[in-house]
């Protein structure tokens, strides 16, 4: 992510912005009119729509700023998939809503990761 990407989500979408738009997304999927390409140009429309109506945002976010979030929060998820993936000792705990892992793994991970 660039750092103009950085500031955009950190000024544009604090957390419960960033959940109505995962609430959206998740409620699309549900309706079960996706395929596995991805949302349509309709489709897109709708969420947009949707998410201006929920959010209250001034000035309204436009299709091309929710589907470049979301593209974000797609790679986020790939990274923190690919992190509980790791056979070398990460886990989730639900109750704390954490990634675990002992120093070790941790170290292990930065290395590659950094």
């Amino acid at each position: 992510m660039t750092t103009q990407e950085q500031v955009e989500d950190t000024i544009k979408w604090p957390p419960h912005v960033e959940k109505i738009l995962i609430d959206i997304l998740v409620e699309e999927v549900n309706k079960g009119t996706s395929d596995s390409v991805g949302f349509s140009k309709i489709q897109w429309r709708k969420i947009t729509d949707e998410f201006n109506k929920r959010a209250k945002v001034n000035p309204r976010m436009t299709h091309k700023q929710i589907k470049g979030k979301f593209n974000r929060l797609r790679m986020k998820h790939r990274s923190f998939s690919t992190l509980l993936n790791e056979p070398t000792g990460f886990g989730w705990d639900p109750e704390k809503g954490t990634v675990t892992a002992d120093e070790d793994a941790w170290a292990r991970h930065l290395l590659v990761n950094s």
